[in-house]
């Protein structure tokens, strides 16, 4: 083979190379930020938005009739005792007590010697009426969440079904307990969004007032948000004071490329009725 042909045929495999790097290059762009899209950063912040706020309630009915036609003293307070079936099982600061009628009524309530390994426990309740010389049938739900904090079961509450000198009983077990099939309430949990994100029962602002104090910290990170990416989550308005984290800490340049997406949720009161919505905006760039 000749000279010039040689050279010729490692000119061509040498272009051949270089445009094969040049592809490799122009395609991997290797040092370059990655193109993040809308459905890769949208994502990130919304599910990590609903599962900080999100919680669900386990709601239980129970009823019983309380014959009080006999009875010669007034009755203030109704027992329940569950034996080998109390339905749910927790700190009983996770339980609260509701009027089973629509406005659902918290009411005072009291659980003693709860045992999750047997399921026995006694409830002592304080009903929004008992009528006298007559049948009552009496309908409340059983509340539990994790997220309810509420903290209401009242060790004050003195049920007593026999006479303790001189008072006279205040108190009637209620006969044959009917436990109802439990249902889940799931919706969004407002204290803990905007006024108590841990529930520790003291204001700090809820998960928005956490946005913002950590924004630049270690929140982008506990959420798998990319570093070099940002983000705000607007509650009901998008002026800045409803923005979080807002322009002080982290402003939308003008030339950027911004995805957003708005939805409304469900507010969840802790007696399970429904509180209204809100809208939630989500920016990413």
């Amino acid at each position: 083979m000749k000279r010039g042909a040689i050279h010729l045929d490692w000119m061509i495999s040498m272009s051949i190379f270089l445009v094969f790097l040049l592809l490799i290059l122009v395609y991997f762009k290797p040092g370059s930020e990655p193109a993040y899209q809308k459905s890769y950063l949208i994502p990130i912040i919304e599910n990590n938005f609903k599962k900080e706020v999100y919680y669900s309630i386990e709601r239980l009915p129970i009823s019983a009739d309380i014959d009080v036609s006999n009875l010669d003293y007034d009755i203030q307070y109704l027992e329940f005792e569950f034996n080998g079936n109390f339905p749910m099982c927790g700190s009983i600061d996770d339980f609260q007590v509701v009027n089973a009628s629509l406005p659902f009524t918290p009411l005072n309530f009291y659980i003693k010697s709860l045992d999750c390994n047997t399921k026995t426990g006694i409830m002592d309740i304080e009903p929004l009426h008992i009528s006298k010389d007559t049948t009552n049938s009496i309908r409340f739900y059983l509340l539990y969440s994790e997220g309810l904090n509420y903290k209401a079961s009242n060790p004050g509450l003195n049920c007593m079904t026999t006479s303790v000198p001189p008072n006279d009983p205040n108190c009637i077990k209620a006969p044959d307990l009917k436990i109802g099939v439990s249902e889940i309430i799931t919706g969004l949990n407002k204290n803990k969004l905007d006024r108590d994100y841990d529930l520790d029962g003291n204001f700090d602002g809820g998960l928005l007032a956490n946005i913002s104090a950590n924004y630049n910290k270690k929140l982008k990170k506990s959420w798998g948000y990319p570093p070099s990416k940002d983000f705000k989550i607007c509650v009901d308005r998008l002026d800045d004071a409803n923005c979080f984290p807002n322009n002080t800490i982290k402003s939308i340049p003008e030339d950027a490329n911004v995805f957003a997406k708005e939805f409304k949720e469900n507010i969840l009161n802790d007696n399970t009725e429904l509180g209204g919505s809100i809208a939630v905006n989500i920016r990413t760039w």
